[in-house]
């Protein structure tokens, strides 16, 4: 078992031309921390496939603009979040290793209008250091 935080944000422009509404700019902050479990197996000499899954929350910072329509909103919300993930690691040493895989994550709606996550696939690879 082990714990998990991130931290991803996304600015976007939003065409809403065929409202009659104009653009809009977002301003979107995305912090999930979730426990996760891991099940992870030998597949060759220092290759091994992992699997696991995790539940959490994630606190949701967003702030959308409609210039043309006048409208401003923000707000916070801390959400409910799980997610599924698996792969393939590569021990470089006993504390160092290498990775790559794919997520589905899913998020609970927030309390306020105008931001909505759903679910997502990624895709991510990176490094693991072990203490």
């Amino acid at each position: 078992m082990f714990a998990e935080a991130g931290w991803t944000e996304n600015h976007d422009q939003i065409d809403n031309t065929p409202l009659l509404t104009g653009d809009e700019d977002s301003d979107l902050d995305v912090v999930p921390l979730t426990f996760n479990v891991k099940l992870e197996k030998l597949i060759a000499d220092r290759l091994s496939a992992y699997i696991g899954g995790g539940l959490g929350a994630t606190y949701l910072d967003a702030e959308i603009e409609s210039p043309f329509a006048g409208d401003y909103e923000s707000g916070n919300d801390w959400v409910f979040s799980a997610q599924v993930f698996a792969g393939l690691a590569y021990h470089v040493s006993d504390s160092f290793e290498i990775f790559a895989g794919g997520r589905w994550i899913y998020f609970d709606d927030p309390e306020f209008r105008g931001v909505s996550l759903g679910d997502d696939w990624l895709v991510e690879g990176g490094v693991r250091f072990h203490f």
